[in-house]
Order: structure tokens, then sequence, then C-alpha cells
């Protein structure tokens, strides 16, 4: 009794008490909580003086929900909250935005963070952020910072191939985590149970090659759903997939005010894009069909695949377009009760059947001493009709107690911040100066990267030329957050002779600052990673190499200075800053563009004649980036021009370039009045 007076307890009486497990009696209770933490839960407890009470009379308490499937982002985290969302489990993202969200003390009453970090896919990735893995090798160089960083599972992605796809589960097995992902590639859904992959992402792992949802026979799933209710497999169904795209959205919607500029934009840019698809009435007609029938059959795999024991987990699938943060949840629940599962039973599987699922119920999952203090207080009861979990009275999150009110005024605030930033969208992005280097500037440059319409970063690069002739490239990138931080890059890379022999790296985020300092000695490069000003580790690389790639403009800017048409190594880092070479390959266009093939995707650049960057338009997977730029270099200074053998390559491939025209073009000219095209004269 002195602990509980000396600590702040939150008293939550009289509601009544919705199990997580249904085979538990529903009863009156009081629960005492204290910190992050469940103290105890009884019926006829009395709160100890100087408790905070909130009257659960008349209301309905249960275990909040888990999200199985989502990509965070902090603005989000209020959307999250006010649908009572008790953990986001991340299938993909940004290392450090992820780890300094998941650490950060100011996201107290939001939900907890399941992190993989990036996604790790095949070669060519299927998403601009995937860490790249087309070896067990390279599977091993990705994952093994990721486990050191204490990520909470690993996710991978369709292009993964056989091989890194075992070495991730080799791995992450060895360090008791998780592997979840779709199908590999080249792997079907029977080799990846008996493969040890630990859940799996959509219904589509059970479709036959060739097959649509529209028409697919439920009897051919059968052999599969035995296999997997056996094997008590793991399963995000995501039927919101194809449900989204049968409800009435519109470019108005006001949920659109409650995302970054980046997401309302890319919403209302994927509804337009489908909307001029579906234009003609009868297109959209046979559209609203086949997908309210794919939808169905999807419903009754669902009903088919719980009969037999396959662990379903719920998942959002948020923020993809027009399944919004939290809401889209509860409307994937809906579904699952409306394709036949008992509220009840979509209630257990929310909450401690996902926790089950996660690896994660010792903690989470339901109410009891103990554990997480993440519950709901309800006007409705759950069990009966999971659509009471829409709009709790009381959410309680990691002890953090907030009313309706409360979370009300939070989306209002939020509403009005979202809607300044889309106003504000296209202002310039301060940049302050790259890192000084003494000698004489040759070149220096403005950069802006565009996604989606939306000013995403920017950078300032200036190129100095040293008294011993050496170059200097240096960079200074500012890339903002939603949540109003910036990451911030500096890079020097140091050429003398026309070849890197020394870099450094400095990225600071808002909780954590990553360096990297790399000298090429001896014929091998050793770099030297710090975190937080303290030492990490030494790797070594045994090649020279073209360029460091982190992101910075001036990578592509000191390729343009001194590589010509080719392969040539290069050594990129990801986010954690961990060294990987590899081989870029760069062809020049008869316009003088750079044409350049990279594990990552394509690039298209294009300079000044003085060098200076002026076009840089990215592929990475389905996205698209383009970054414009702008030579800020007094008018009276030469730059740093292209070489003489660069010139006479980009004129041997105008040239060339002529020369195949000329073979293409049919015989005759035109085909006009002078004789048929092709036509011998």
């Amino acid at each position: 009794m002195l602990t509980l007076l000396l600590a702040e307890i939150l008293a939550i009486t009289g509601a009544q008490l919705v199990p997580s497990d249904p085979l538990e009696a529903p009863r009156v209770v009081t629960v005492l909580i204290e910190g992050e933490r469940i103290l105890e839960v009884g019926e006829g407890l009395k709160p100890p003086a100087g408790a905070r009470v909130i009257d659960g009379a008349g209301l309905f308490l249960c275990a909040a929900p888990i999200d199985g499937f989502a990509y965070w982002d902090s603005d989000h985290d209020p959307l999250y909250a006010s649908a009572g969302v008790a953990l986001v489990t991340d299938h993909g993202n940004r290392v450090l935005k992820v780890i300094d969200g998941r650490n950060s003390p100011s996201r107290a009453g939001y939900p907890t963070l399941r992190i993989a970090g990036p996604v790790i896919d095949g070669f060519p990735p299927s998403t601009s952020d995937a860490a790249v893995a087309r070896t067990s090798v390279e599977a091993q160089a990705q994952l093994e910072p990721l486990l050191a960083e204490s990520v909470d599972f690993v996710a991978f992605h369709s292009n993964l191939t056989p091989e890194p796809w075992r070495k991730l589960i080799e791995l992450a097995h060895g360090a008791q985590r998780q592997v979840w992902g779709p199908l590999p590639r080249g792997v079907g859904l029977l080799e990846a149970v008996d493969g040890g992959q630990d859940g799996f992402l959509f219904m589509d792992v059970l479709m036959s090659a060739g097959r649509a949802w529209d028409s697919a026979q439920l009897a051919d799933f059968e052999p599969a759903i035995l296999k997997l209710g056996a094997a008590r497999v793991r399963l995000v169904p995501f039927l919101a997939g194809n449900a989204r795209l049968l409800a009435p959205w519109t470019a108005s919607a006001p949920e659109l005010d409650w995302l970054s500029p980046q997401f309302a934009n890319h919403w209302r840019g994927e509804l337009e894009m489908r909307n001029a698809q579906l234009a003609d009435s009868a297109v959209r007609k046979e559209f609203d069909e086949r997908g309210a029938r794919a939808l169905a059959t999807q419903m009754e795999l669902l009903r088919r695949l719980h009969a037999a024991g396959v662990q379903l987990v719920p998942g959002s699938g948020a923020p993809h377009p027009w399944l919004v943060p939290g809401r889209a949840l509860h409307d994937e629940l809906g579904l699952w009760q409306k394709a036949g599962l008992p509220a009840r039973e979509v209630l257990r599987l929310a909450t401690l059947g996902a926790a089950q699922a996660l690896g994660i119920d010792a903690e989470r999952g339901s109410i009891a001493a103990g554990k997480f203090a993440d519950l709901l207080l309800l006007r409705g009861d759950p069990s009966q009709d999971v659509g009471a979990l829409r709009e709790p009275v009381w959410v309680v999150l990691r002890g953090e107690a907030r009313s309706r009110e409360q979370l009300d005024s939070a989306l209002a605030n939020l509403r009005q911040r979202q809607l300044r930033a889309q106003a504000e969208a296209n202002r310039p992005i301060e940049v302050g100066d790259p890192p000084a280097v003494a000698g004489e500037l040759l070149l220096s440059g403005y950069c802006e990267t565009l996604a989606l319409g939306v000013r995403s970063a920017a950078e300032r690069y200036s190129v100095v030329r040293a008294k011993d002739g050496s170059l200097s490239f240096c960079g200074r990138r500012v890339v903002p957050q939603p949540d109003g931080t910036r990451v911030e890059i500096e890079i020097e890379m140091r050429v003398p002779k026309g070849q890197l022999n020394y870099f450094s790296v400095q990225l600071k985020g808002a909780t954590q600052h990553l360096s990297v300092e790399g000298h090429f000695t001896a014929n091998q490069w050793r770099v030297q990673r710090k975190i937080d000003g303290v030492h990490f580790d030494v790797q070594t690389a045994l090649e020279p190499v073209a360029a460091v790639d982190v992101g910075s403009v001036t990578g592509l800017i000191m390729i343009g200075a001194t590589r010509g048409n080719g392969p040539f190594p290069v050594l990129t880092f990801h986010e954690s800053l961990q060294m990987e070479v590899v081989r870029w390959e760069l062809g020049l266009e008869p316009d003088g563009a750079h044409y350049l093939r990279t594990p990552s995707g394509v690039k298209w650049a294009r300079f000044d004649p003085r060098g200076a960057l002026l076009e840089l338009s990215e592929q990475r997977g389905s996205a698209g980036v383009k970054t414009v730029g702008s030579n800020t270099l007094p008018e009276s200074q030469p730059g740093l021009p292209f070489s003489d053998v660069k010139l006479r390559e980009i004129e041997r491939a105008r040239v060339d370039d002529a020369a195949r025209r000329a073979r293409e073009a049919p015989v005759g000219g035109t085909g006009g009045a002078g004789g048929k095209s092709g036509e011998k004269q």
C-alpha cells in the first residue's frame, strides 16, 4: 500500500470487462494502472487515496487492438490514438525514422511501434526505400546492422530470391526474430511454409499464377488451406486491399485534411488516375462487379482459413491510398465480421490473437496484471459488434489516458497543422552551406528534390580545387520530416589525380548522429563508423571506387566530372551507414544526358555546360523522384565542364544515333506523292 501511495495510480472503476479470451466470462471490474503497466484487475477493488479515477460505469472495457500491417508516419499517431490502436507493426521504413519514433519519449499516449527497418528486396527493388539483397552475402550485410539496431522482426518483399531469403530466415531465427513477407520470387507457398517463413502478407500467396480473384474457385484453395492450418501459419489477409477500391471516395474527402501534402497528393493522384481509367460507365460497372466478386471470394476464403486454424492477423495497410490510419483497421475488422466470423472472435484475433501470432502476448493483447496498459472504454459491446471499437470514450495507451474530447481536439489540431502544411508545401527548404574546404571554388549549386509535386529534400553543393590540384566535392542535404524535424547529411569526397581517396559523411537525425570516415590506403578502403561520437566499428573494402552514394547529388556531379561510358564501382551506404560496393553503369546520350543503371533503379542526369546538375530523374521500384538544380557560380567563372574525352564520347553517341535513325527511316520519304513508303525507286 505504501508503494501505491507514493506512485500516481490510474484507476478505472465499474466498467464491464470484455475479455480477449472468449472462454472468460464478462464481469464488472476495477483496473489499477501504475506507469505503463496494469497493476491489478479485480472485482470490488478500491482505488488508493490520491489515485486518478475514471468512472467506467455503464461502459465496456476491452484490450486495445493491434495493427499487424501498416507503414508508420509520426503524423498518423493522433489518428491511431483516436481509433484506439495499441500497436502499429511497420513493415518497412527508413531506419532512423522508425528507431527515433519507437524510442522517442514524446510518443507517450501513442501506439507502440513494432519495426523491421527497411524492407529487404531483390533486384529490381519493389519500393524506393528497400534494402537490396541479391545474394546470401548481401542479405547478411543488410540484416546484421538491423539486428544490431534491435529491430523487432524482419520484412521482405516479393523480388527477393530463394538464396537471400533462406539467409534472412537463418539469421533472423538465430536472433529470435520473425520473418514476414509475401512469397519470395520462385518459391511456392508450401515450400515457404516448410522453409520456415513465419508470417505471410495477403491471401494472394494462395493464388496460382495467372488466376484472378473474381474468377477463382474456392475448391482450388482447399489443399493449401489444410496445409496452412496444420502448420498454424500466420497470415495478414488484408481484405481492405480490394474493398478500398469499391468505396465512393472523392478528391474533397475530409480525411485528406489529416494527411501531409505528400500523402494527400498521392491519394488524390491515385483517385484521379483510377477515375480516368473508369470514365466509361460500362467499364466502371464491370470493374465494380469484378471487385465485388473478388471481395466475396476473399471473405469466404477468410472464413475457411479461420476454421482450419490459420492464425489470422488483422492489418490495415495504411496509409495506402484511401486506407486511413487507425480507421482502416476497424474497416478491416468489420469485413471479418461481415465474412461470418463472430464479433467476439474478431475481437480476440485483433487483441490476444494478434499478440500471440507476433510473439508478444506475454506483455500485450489482454487486460491482466503486469501487461502494458493498452485498453479502451466503449459505449457498445465489441463482443456483439466490433463496430463499437470505432470511437472509444476513453483510450489508454501504455498508461496514458485520453478522453474522447481530448482525442477529438488532437485530431482538430492535426487537421489545422496539415492544412497549413499543404498550403506551405511549395516553400523552399532552408539549407546551410556545404562543408567548407580551403581552395579555389570551381562549382556551386542548389538542388531540390520533388516527390508527388512536393519538395521532399534540398541540397547545396560545391566543388573546390586545393593547391595540390585535388578536387573536393562537398554537399549539405536536408530532408524535412513530417513531425517538423530534419535529417541532415553532410558529405565531402576528395579526389586527387582523378581517384577518390577520402570521404566523410555525417548523418544527423532528431536523436542520432551517425558518421563515417573513409581512407583509401594500401589498396583498400578503411571506413570508421561512429554513433553519437562513439566508435562503432571499422569496415574494409578491397577496391577503389568512383564515388560515394548517400543520396547526395555530389556523387552524380563527381561522376559527371570524372567518368565516361561503362561500368564502375560505387561505395553506397544504407541508412544505418552500413557500406556496400555496388556496380553502376554509365551510358552517354546524344544530347549529353547521363543514363545510369544502378542496383536501386535507373537515373537520368542532365548537366549544364559548366558541370552543374540541372535535372535528375530517378526510377526506384514503382516510384519516380525528380531533382531540379541551378548553378549558383558567378557567370564569369568557367565551372567544371566535361573533359575533352567525355565530349568526344557524347559526339560519338550523337553520330551513332543519327546513323541508327537513318537506317530505320523508311525508303522514299514519308510515302506521300513521291511513292509508297518502303517501295524501291
